[in-house]
């Protein structure tokens, strides 16, 4: 913690398109990660292990609860993967890597947000990650300062039946 503020680590997984490959997958996340922990004091070695292993170790040097890390769409690069079995698979492997290095060094961070289109405790990718709170399921409480009873009292117009508010398309054109 500098100044009384904590280092803050933003990934966002939606530019990590595995078109090309597993290959160029895994470069592009590795580069990925070298670039987004370097602004808070990694140093990757090229000449050294892989970045998963320096990022756990340079993640064992740092005090306990100084890091907050928020990964945005944590599942994208599997849903754009979804039609090819075989590299859906390989690319899940690969972020199962990534989610158990956060895992095994979970005394780093101070506060961990990841958001995706997937329900994580439905798929296999974060089962590294089952003592996570999922955010939505939680029934009492707020997140911010907003209840989920403020959410529906200030959002009540907006929450109606989607056929309600969108305009049916016009077959006649």
């Amino acid at each position: 913690m500098e100044n009384g503020n904590y280092k803050v680590v933003r990934l966002d997984f939606s530019n990590l398109k595995p078109s090309s490959g597993i290959f160029e997958f895994r470069k592009a996340l590795t580069d990925f990660l070298i670039d987004s922990f370097r602004s808070v004091g990694f140093s990757y070695d090229k000449e050294g292990t892989s970045v998963f292993s320096q990022l756990s170790r340079w993640l064992k040097t740092i005090p306990p609860c100084t890091l907050v890390l928020l990964i945005v769409d944590y599942d994208f690069p599997l849903t754009y993967s979804m039609s090819n079995e075989k590299l859906y698979r390989d690319v899940g492997y690969v972020l199962s890597e990534f989610y158990a290095l956060l895992k095994s060094n979970d005394g780093a961070f101070r506060f961990l947000l990841i958001t995706g289109v997937t329900d994580f405790r439905q798929t296999c990718l974060l089962n590294d990650l089952n003592h996570l709170t999922d955010l939505k399921r939680l029934s009492q409480g707020s997140l911010l300062g907003v209840s989920s009873d403020d959410l529906v009292r200030g959002f009540d117009d907006c929450l109606t039946q989607p056929s309600e508010t969108v305009p049916t398309k016009n077959n006649n054109i």
